[in-house]
């Protein structure tokens, strides 16, 4: 099969695997949106000269950033995340102080709440961050386990 590039930028070359076999495919980069949601298929596009790898899933495109971006921007979540999880201790142990002297309210039962979610929801942006990197990001996993926790089963407890 002979590819002729037509002087528009680069070609895409693609295998897809269907029941009825593996067959080869070739696009210019103006057609990898359409093929990705028209297949359904992961499509991934490699841009030297941008220097940039995008991931095409159905209507989905997400560009990957730089790995020393990622490790920065993770790192400095990490630090948020150990804040919010040191002000969530706090607003625990002071609900639970309040508990053995009946004097809660619904406001500190709330702040709780809200601290803990918070504390999710830092951790779920980092854990999408560790997938972007990958291996790169098992370290960081392993310090992400260590500060949330049991933070979701702490704030389910105190829903309930």
């Amino acid at each position: 099969m002979a590819l002729k590039d037509r002087g528009d930028g680069a070609l895409l070359i693609a295998m897809i695997s269907s029941c009825h076999g593996e067959a080869a495919y070739a696009f210019s980069p103006g057609q990898l949106t359409r093929v990705a949601k028209q297949t359904g298929a992961l499509v991934i596009s490699n841009s030297q000269q941008r220097s940039t790898i995008t991931v095409y899933l159905g209507p989905t495109r997400y560009q990957l950033n730089a790995v020393t971006e990622v490790l920065t921007k993770t790192n400095q979540s990490l630090a948020t995340l150990d804040t919010h999880r040191q002000r969530l201790e706090q607003v625990l142990t002071r609900l639970t102080a309040l508990e053995f002297q009946n004097a809660v309210v619904l406001d500190d039962v709330l702040v709780v709440i809200q601290r803990a979610q918070m504390t999710v929801r830092i951790a779920a942006h980092i854990e999408r961050d560790c997938v972007e990197l990958g291996s790169e990001g098992r370290v960081i996993r392993l310090r992400l386990y260590e500060l949330v926790g049991d933070v979701p089963t702490e704030r389910e407890a105190v829903v309930r």
